[in-house]
């Protein structure tokens, strides 16, 4: 996984297809796994893939449906409790509920979803010693949204979708990536960005990015919550 550097406009038009399509992919097994993070409890034979920019690396686990229930329930339960929750008003242009520090929740459900992203940064970005500088649970309840924003300070983020929420069209509750830099935002001309968007995030999809990517959440719109997880990655301090 390379930094995002800034484009200098120019060049041909891209071709828009291409630009949904997959760029690389990683196979990988138990051993490359292990090699970066020992504990992460990872299918065999699965295959992450770089799509809609080289620096934007997804994948969708097979068995989301056998845990996910639980951990929503965890989730909404403690959402409910108002435990270590941040609530931002729609008005200013993030509405949602944080739920912090989702890595020291010492759940089962969620210990190995933690391992799941560590893992998925050891492989895409090939380093052992990544580790979590914040990591939180988002609730987008209807008329929720998160406004243009990026993480400052941090080498990666690392966004898993555990429920969409209610179908409303491909653009209620859609995450985009809204950044010049990104080639999937620039199929005009590099470094001109005329459209937002991003991969298609289904139930059980984990996705890493630099977290200096602006991104967004359009407008959620439906009765049943939509989840996602969400960390941010550094490299493990010199001592620490």
């Amino acid at each position: 996984m390379m930094p995002v550097t800034l484009i200098v406009p120019g060049g041909p038009m891209a071709d828009l297809d291409a630009l949904d399509k997959p760029i690389a992919g990683i196979r990988t097994d138990a051993e490359r796994i292990g090699s970066y993070w020992p504990r992460a409890d990872w299918p065999a034979d699965h295959t992450v893939i770089s799509i809609f920019d080289p620096t934007v690396w997804v994948t969708r686990f097979p068995d989301h449906d056998s845990y996910a229930a639980e951990l929503a329930e965890l989730i909404l339960a403690r959402n409910a409790e108002n435990e270590n929750v941040l609530r931002y008003e729609q008005e200013m242009g993030i509405g949602t509920a944080k739920l912090m520090g989702l890595d020291r929740w010492g759940h089962a459900a969620t210990d190995r979803i933690n391992a799941r992203a560590l893992a998925m940064a050891g492989v895409t970005l090939k380093r052992a010693d990544m580790v979590v500088r914040n990591a939180w649970a988002t609730v987008y309840q209807s008329g929720d949204w998160a406004q243009p924003h990026c993480h400052p300070g941090v080498v990666a983020s690392v966004l898993y979708m555990l429920d969409p929420g209610e179908d409303g069209g491909r653009l209620n509750g859609a995450f985009r990536f809204v950044d010049p830099r990104v080639k999937g935002c620039c199929p005009e001309q590099m470094g001109i960005m005329s459209r937002a968007g991003a991969p298609e995030l289904t139930p059980g999809t984990m996705m890493i990015f630099p977290g200096q990517t602006v991104h967004m959440v359009s407008p959620y719109h439906g009765n049943r919550p939509r989840i996602t997880l969400s960390w941010d990655l550094i490299p493990k301090p010199a001592g620490g």
